[in-house]
């Protein structure tokens, strides 16, 4: 499997595990955001990539803030986020550093 594939797939589950956390159906997520149920059961699958704007109507929809959509870790205090920021920047390239900032630059 594809590294993006695998993304879309963690991602997509992700979405369900939170959608069926809040006993939402897929029919209720759908009709709820206004977004093709077909489309929101492949975006649950990681069988296709949404837009960030539709994974903002998901977030909004499940009543979660979009970040929660990407990220599965608890979070219990600061001294978490700098664990995990640092386990998880240590094994990147300096390109791949340079991307992540670049992203967060994006949404900061």
């Amino acid at each position: 499997m594809k590294e993006l594939e695998k993304i879309y797939k963690t991602i997509g589950q992700r979405v369900r595990s939170i959608r069926k956390a809040k006993n939402l159906t897929l029919e209720e997520l759908s009709f709820n955001i206004n977004m093709n149920y077909s489309f929101l059961a492949r975006i649950e699958t990681g069988k296709t990539a949404a837009t960030i704007e539709s994974f903002m109507r998901i977030a909004k929809g499940l009543n979660v803030d979009f970040f929660a959509l990407f990220n599965n870790m608890e979070i219990k205090n600061d001294k978490d986020i700098d664990k995990k920021f640092q386990q998880i920047t240590k094994k990147l390239s300096t390109e791949e550093k340079a991307k992540v900032i670049a992203v967060l630059n994006l949404f900061l």
